[in-house]
């Protein structure tokens, strides 16, 4: 068995990869197949949505704590391949490491600052949607606190659309 090439060649956290294996055994399934990226298994460097003995295809999705590096396939704890080629993770995963500030009334406005946050499509207070995100570049979001969210004191969370929730560093208090 050995991987003929991967589309595409870079993406983010949570891109669809398409990988092409030739001499795939025809037993090769989702129950008996590995895919690492690098030495990250399944879950953590790929998850894995689909095995096609037939076309020799395999659709897998990259993980949260993938990083750049070859893709290697495990059929049956013992056929192996490695592809040449280095599949390039973009961007960091999403981190935030600070909120400012941390309490207000809804409609207040603050600051989420952090790393790879290009890639957050929405924030939530507990289960109140954040309104106005706006992004500063990969390191900040700005955001207000969802009119609707009455007193008490919420996770907030960003959401990548894909695979990946990230959580403040603190809890925000609606006043």
């Amino acid at each position: 068995m050995r991987i003929i090439g991967f589309t595409p060649e870079s993406g983010r956290i949570g891109t669809p990869v398409t990988l092409e294996l030739a001499d795939m055994p025809n037993d090769a399934s989702t129950e008996n197949t590995l895919v690492e990226l690098g030495g990250l298994g399944q879950g953590t460097g790929t998850t894995l949505v689909s095995v096609d003995a037939v076309t020799g295809t395999i659709q897998l999705l990259i993980g949260p704590m993938a990083m750049t590096n070859k893709f290697h396939v495990t059929v049956h704890a013992d056929i192996r391949a490695s592809s040449a080629e280095y599949f390039t993770v973009q961007g960091a995963a999403a981190r935030i490491s600070s909120m400012r500030p941390t309490s207000g009334p809804p409609g207040q406005q603050l600051t989420l600052t952090g790393e790879g946050l290009g890639s957050i499509s929405r924030v939530t207070f507990g289960p109140y949607q954040a309104t106005n995100l706006t992004h500063v570049g990969e390191t900040g979001l700005r955001l207000s606190v969802a009119r609707n969210a009455p007193r008490g004191t919420y996770q907030v969370t960003g959401h990548d659309g894909a695979l990946i929730n990230v959580n403040a560093p603190s809890r925000f208090t609606v006043t």
